[in-house]
């Protein structure tokens, strides 16, 4: 799903409600770029599993 920065300072209660119910990122399209939001719990996975993926030195 991608939603304008407008329309995504409107709802973001909302979108955070929707990202950790679906587990599905929402693309926010903002003039110099896009971001992602996503929930907390889904953002650690991802941390979790790059620390793991990554070259131990």
């Amino acid at each position: 799903m991608m939603i304008p920065i407008n329309e995504a300072q409107k709802q973001l209660q909302d979108l955070i409600d929707s990202v950790n119910q679906s587990h599905k990122p929402i693309v926010i399209a903002g003039k110099s770029g896009n971001a992602i939001l996503l929930s907390e719990a889904d953002w650690s996975s991802v941390q979790e599993t790059l620390y793991k993926r990554s070259p131990k030195l």
